[in-house]
């Protein structure tokens, strides 16, 4: 027997759906707010205020000096060279042939010139003047070193080796000429800088995250950034990271190493190879290598 709905019972179903239907709308209405509570990363517009012509293959460059000079690696697999020229006009000054397994490398406060050298399980860091390019010296590793960065007081050169014997970073003395120390960090590294005066370096994940080691085989400080990246400079305080993330849209991510986000995102050039900062924290200097050329574009380094 069919039930029928009486004129009473219709009226009390009728004020009974509202509230049925409260829960779901305020859960629905918790979670748009959510949504639109976590606003996107803001985009800068800098364009390039310069692009300089740079040595065909271009791989790594130093920031400008104070006499206006940079250095740039670049080259082949069977050959490779340094090449001083002036960071406003491309002007070049000096050309050194160098090891041709050179992969990186660095200028330090202290007007020495690092360059990170690995190739099968062999590798070095090679030691020049950075003023004309003179060789100092070379300094076996223990693996093949495949970045190099310089604490900012110029005394100490962080070189990241992987190889057999896993990963490291070979902590440098610029005096000695000296393997003083090795961290082991995680075998995926693919960065390395180094921050303030004394032994503390950061590296870089393929995931984003970064890592701070100060002497210790265990992090002090890490968290993620989100996405890694091909490159990795500091802003000259020591608060902002910048990390070169080259692919189908390159950019470059800014840091904040207080707050642990990022803060801004700059565009860059397609096939940008390297990023450094400015002496004065003003200017990001990318380096691009398309097939056949390169150069380096100097873009305005935001306010974060």
């Amino acid at each position: 027997m069919r039930s029928r709905t009486t004129p009473t019972k219709r009226i009390l179903l009728a004020r009974r759906r509202p509230l049925l239907l409260a829960p779901l709308a305020l859960v629905v209405g918790l979670m748009m707010a959510a949504c639109s509570s976590t606003p996107p990363r803001p985009r800068t517009t800098s364009k390039p205020t310069a692009i300089i012509p740079a040595p065909a293959g271009t791989l790594a460059i130093t920031p400008p000096q104070a006499d206006g000079s940079l250095w740039a690696l670049a080259g082949t697999n069977s050959a490779k060279t340094i090449t001083h020229m002036e960071a406003t006009s491309g002007h070049v000054l000096t050309i050194v042939g160098v090891n041709a397994y050179a992969n990186d490398i660095v200028d330090s406060s202290s007007g020495v010139l690092a360059i990170s050298v690995g190739v099968g399980s062999v590798g070095a860091v090679d030691l020049r003047q950075a003023s004309n390019g003179a060789s100092i010296t070379t300094i076996p590793t223990s693996e093949p070193v495949i970045k190099i960065s310089a604490a900012s007081g110029g005394n100490t050169f962080f070189a990241l080796q992987a190889g057999a014997d896993g990963t490291s970073v070979a902590v440098i003395s610029a005096q000695s000429h000296k393997v003083v120390s090795t961290v082991p960090v995680p075998a995926t590294a693919t960065q390395v800088i180094g921050v303030g005066s004394g032994e503390a370096f950061w590296i870089l994940l393929p995931g984003g995250k970064l890592e701070e080691f100060n002497g210790s085989p265990k992090p002090v400080t890490e968290f993620s950034t989100g996405q890694g990246g091909s490159g990795l400079a500091v802003s000259p305080n020591g608060q902002t990271m910048a990390i070169l993330r080259s692919g189908t849209v390159s950019d470059i991510a800014l840091v904040s190493l207080e707050t642990q986000a990022v803060v801004t995102v700059v565009p860059a050039p397609g096939d940008a190879v390297d990023v450094v900062v400015s002496l004065d924290g003003h200017t990001l200097y990318v380096a691009a290598s398309p097939p056949g050329t390169s150069n380096v574009q100097a873009i305005p380094f935001p306010s974060t």
